[in-house]
């Protein structure tokens, strides 16, 4: 995860669509890698938006961990009232185009893996959580890669997304470069 020049990330959704990553979302997750030895584990969660008429779902904010939560090197709890009460004046602020994506935290590994607790708490979060899409994100933050899986409320299952290998210089959508199954951005 090239943090430096922080630009937008983009992973694929199925069948189509994508999840951006807005550049401020991927700061946050640099500020927060468990790149030392004594690092904690640190997580949040993600707001942003539904694209109208199309599978797109960008993420504009993520939130950082609040006094409230219980952090460990390998176990991250978040407290749910002041990730809320942030959520909350956003979703206010943005007349309610702002809302609920998901969840994220980090792992002390380089390229991250969901633990059997993780899973777990996906799984219980798909089947209990008050949420209007049909799908939560959940992201994890690894010391050189972000992962991400998108969990489906109507079949309480997970999928891993792809990182999209095509960013627009501008930071924008691509019409061409959409996670479409029927285009190829090969262009020889």
């Amino acid at each position: 995860m090239d943090a430096e020049t922080a630009q937008a990330q983009y992973f694929c959704r199925r069948p189509r669509g994508s999840l951006k990553l807005d550049a401020g979302v991927l700061d946050v997750f640099k500020q927060f890698r468990q790149v030392d030895r004594y690092a904690t584990e640190a997580g949040g969660v993600i707001i942003g938006r539904h694209i109208v008429g199309t599978d797109d779902v960008v993420a504009d904010i993520a939130t950082t961990p609040s006094a409230s939560d219980r952090r460990t090197r390998t176990k991250f709890h978040r407290s749910q009232q002041a990730h809320q009460q942030i959520l909350d004046a956003v979703w206010l602020r943005s007349a309610g185009t702002q809302v609920y994506l998901g969840e994220w935290h980090t792992h002390p590994e380089p390229f991250p893996s969901p633990s059997s607790v993780d899973m777990d708490d996906w799984r219980r979060r798909l089947e209990r959580d008050a949420v209007e899409a049909p799908f939560v994100f959940f992201l994890i933050v690894g010391q050189l890669a972000i992962h991400v899986w998108e969990g489906s409320r109507t079949a309480y299952g997970v999928v891993r997304l792809v990182p999209q290998k095509f960013t627009c210089p501008d930071g924008g959508l691509d019409e061409r470069a959409r996670c479409d199954p029927d285009f190829s951005s090969d262009t020889r």
